[in-house]
């Protein structure tokens, strides 16, 4: 059970949280905002469910496929005879990588969203700004257990249960960890790039 300061952290994170988003959800427009809220729940869907590791399957198998294509020449007849390799090709996507692939592949699709946004016409208006708090506490809710531990671990009002909220920290926590292995950084080097990318991103925004 978290105590009144970790309430008061969790209190005072969603209030920032909600005033840049919502901010940039008033000077974006609904149209934009809302993209990048069906981008959140896509990115969602892959990282947390099984759609995740069977993507990370296709790619694999689709990376073999090129590899055996790209040594017989691109030859059909070739390709053939070297199908029985396929088994001895390395995985693009390793199993001790394929969370930080997903964690990164999450990021992308919402990054995604907000420069597919760029291209949508969008008027400011209030509720532009209302679909950004969404988007926010979404973003928030979902990056925040991978923040230090003396910061909150979730937001004001999720109703998730213990057990899911620690397994769903302990995912984000070893796709981070992951991150941090192959830019051969500390973890929370790797969270510090991706806040000043968001931090950037905002200025740009607000230019």
């Amino acid at each position: 059970m978290q105590n009144s300061g970790d309430v008061w952290q969790g209190i005072v994170t969603l209030f920032a949280l909600l005033l840049l988003f919502g901010y940039l959800g008033w000077r974006r427009g609904f149209a934009r905002e809302f993209i990048v809220f069906v981008a959140i729940l896509i990115g969602q869907i892959i990282r947390a469910t099984d759609l995740g590791p069977q993507l990370v399957v296709k790619i694999n198998q689709f990376w073999a496929l090129f590899k055996i294509a790209a040594k017989a020449g691109f030859s059909p007849p070739k390709m053939l005879e070297l199908a029985g390799e396929i088994a001895t090709i390395e995985p693009l996507i390793p199993p001790d990588r394929q969370e930080a692939f997903l964690f990164l592949l999450f990021l992308f699709v919402i990054f995604l969203g907000y420069f597919v946004g760029q291209f949508i016409s969008s008027r400011p208006s209030p509720v532009g700004m209302i679909m950004g708090m969404i988007n926010g506490y979404l973003i928030g809710a979902l990056l925040l257990p991978v923040l230090p531990r003396e910061l909150p671990a979730h937001l004001p009002g999720q109703t998730a249960s213990v057990a899911q909220r620690q397994q769903a920290q302990e995912v984000m926590r070893r796709g981070l960890q992951q991150v941090g292995e192959i830019l051969g950084v500390q973890p929370v080097y790797a969270l510090l790039l991706l806040i000043a990318l968001l931090l950037l991103w905002a200025a740009w925004e607000l230019r």
